[in-house]
């Protein structure tokens, strides 16, 4: 058995034949030797921006969280489990 904090290093292990892992698919979307073995996915997330009140109208903090959400709805397939099959 291997054990790791570490997404990457894992997805890493898998890839290099260690083994089967559960994993982000946000990983796996672009690596060839990573395979989706079940039908769908078998965990999701979800992802909170925690600020401090008083902060949620700074310039720097806005355009941040503005960003994020763009890039989240931009790779909502991805982040869904919908990618691409390495051929």
């Amino acid at each position: 058995m291997l054990r790791g904090n570490s997404p990457r290093s894992i997805a890493g292990a898998v890839a290099a034949g260690l083994g089967v892992s559960v994993l982000p698919c946000l990983l796996t979307g672009g690596e060839p030797r990573l395979r989706r073995v079940t039908p769908g996915v078998l965990a999701v997330t979800e992802v909170f921006g925690v600020i401090r009140p008083d902060s949620k109208y700074v310039a720097r903090i806005r355009v941040t969280m503005e960003h994020l959400v763009a890039l989240f709805k931009k790779e909502a397939r991805l982040l869904a489990g919908d990618v691409p099959r390495a051929t």
